[in-house]
């Protein structure tokens, strides 16, 4: 068993830095993979894989390999598979990772989450501060403490937050509090 330190509870704060968050930087991203303008998904990958969630440095850099990137990850997410480590090998073996780099489970489960928001993201801070092993057992881990602290956020969310946006009530929102909320404590 994992003996998670916190540092700190969750506060309305937390709420906030994630909203702006996804305000400034997300909303956008989002937008920019639902269009059918095929320049505009892929400018928004750029800027979520090299600006956003900084993974970029995994993946061969050349406009051909982007698309493919992104080819790749929405046709996983398609076929209605959310295989974390399967996702990484795809990329592995189709040639797009950089030739230094055999596993990018961390950059699988953030492009994925851009497609199933409720995906577990996972970072290499917060792999750390689980003390996980691999994705699987880091799932394990982050389910255990948002489980534990999912009811505070929903709590902090009706109280604080009423009416602002109903972006709040999703559970993938949550999450991402959860997410922002363990790399900052």
């Amino acid at each position: 068993m994992t003996k998670l330190t916190m540092i700190k509870n969750i506060k309305p704060i937390d709420i906030m830095r994630y909203y702006v968050t996804y305000c400034d930087i997300e909303k956008d991203i989002i937008a920019g993979f639902k269009s059918k303008n095929k320049e505009l998904r892929e400018e928004s990958f750029k800027k979520y894989v090299n600006n956003h969630m900084k993974i970029g440095r995994n993946f061969k850099e050349t406009n051909k390999s982007w698309a493919m990137i992104l080819g790749a990850t929405e046709n996983y997410f398609i076929n209605g598979k959310f295989d974390i480590i399967e996702l990484s090998k795809i990329y592995y073996t189709n040639g797009l990772l950089n030739n230094k780099i055999k596993n990018a489970t961390v950059a699988a489960s953030k492009l994925l989450w851009i497609f199933a928001p409720e995906i577990i993201i996972m970072d290499n801070i917060n792999m750390k501060k689980l003390k996980a092993r691999d994705y699987n057992d880091y799932v394990v881990k982050w389910t255990k403490e948002f489980d534990k602290n999912n009811h505070l956020i929903k709590e902090i969310i009706v109280t604080g937050f009423k009416n602002i946006d109903s972006i709040m009530d999703n559970k993938w929102f949550r999450m991402r509090v959860f997410d922002q909320y363990l790399l900052m404590s």
